[in-house]
Order: C-alpha cells, then structure tokens, then sequence
C-alpha cells in the first residue's frame, strides 16, 4: 500500500532515518567511491538501500556497521 503523504508530515524528525548517498558514505568511511561500489557488488561493504536507480545507505545502519568491523587485540 501507499504512504499517506499527509501523515508523514507529522512524524517527530527523530525517527525519520537519514540517508546519505554514495559520495558521502565513501566521504565518511575514507574510502573511494569506487572502492564503495566494489563492496556493494561483492557483498562486503555496509547495508544500503536502492530505491529506484540510487543507492542509499541509512546513516545508523552505517554506524553500526562500523562498529561491527572493529577488530579486538
């Protein structure tokens, strides 16, 4: 089913997730944006949405992400 675009004007901001493309996410993990679509294609880089012909990745998925790759002495 369809959004009701109407009541998406009263979500709180706080739970409406926010998306960077993929320039940003390559800006944020200090990778090349190249490197990113590598990843993607291969299955090894963060969880990303496609919606239509862009791809997304939701920031706090990309946080946690992160953390995940952290490797303990």
């Amino acid at each position: 089913s369809l959004l009701d675009w109407t009541k998406m004007a009263n979500w709180p901001i706080a739970t409406t997730p926010i998306l960077m493309t993929e320039k940003a996410t390559a800006l944020l993990l200090s990778v090349s944006f190249r490197t990113l679509q590598s990843w993607r294609q291969t299955d090894r880089g963060p969880p990303y949405l496609k919606i239509g012909r862009a791809i997304r990745y939701e920031r706090e998925a990309l946080l946690a992400w992160i953390e995940l790759q952290r490797e303990l002495p």
